[in-house]
């Protein structure tokens, strides 16, 4: 008799501008994505190099990487101060897919979820001053 493991597919959305909700986002913007198996040195680098070209900066997590995401801007504030943060938050959709095995049959369930997600634009130059934050 034939096995079957059952299997778990994790699809989320792909950060797009669209995503991203902070209102007067500047043109030109590093991106920073920022997930469970980051590790902060590594986007402190990331985010310490792209500052060198750029002068704007997009930190996005969403479900638990929140924390890290946080704690990079609040890490690169404290280095550079001259830096200014504007905060959005919002929603990720995420589908989870399942292959069951119910009475012999392999079936799929799909299950959408929303996780909660925080992008923090960090900047050299002074934003606009309509925007909280």
């Amino acid at each position: 008799m034939e096995t079957l493991k059952p299997k778990c597919v994790y699809q989320e959305e792909r950060w797009t501008r669209s995503l991203i909700t902070i209102d007067n986002l500047p043109d030109n913007f590093e991106h920073l994505k920022v997930n469970n198996h980051s590790k902060i040195r590594n986007m402190l680098g990331f985010a310490i190099k792209s500052f060198e070209h750029s002068n704007h900066l997009v930190c996005s997590a969403s479900g638990p990487s929140v924390n890290k995401a946080v704690t990079c801007a609040e890490i690169l504030k404290r280095q550079m101060p001259e830096l200014k943060q504007v905060t959005g938050i919002g929603y990720r959709n995420v589908r989870m897919i399942k292959d069951e095995m119910i009475d012999g049959k392999v079936s799929q369930s799909i299950t959408t979820r929303r996780l909660p997600s925080i992008h923090i634009l960090l900047s050299k130059n002074h934003l606009h001053p309509n925007l909280p934050g």
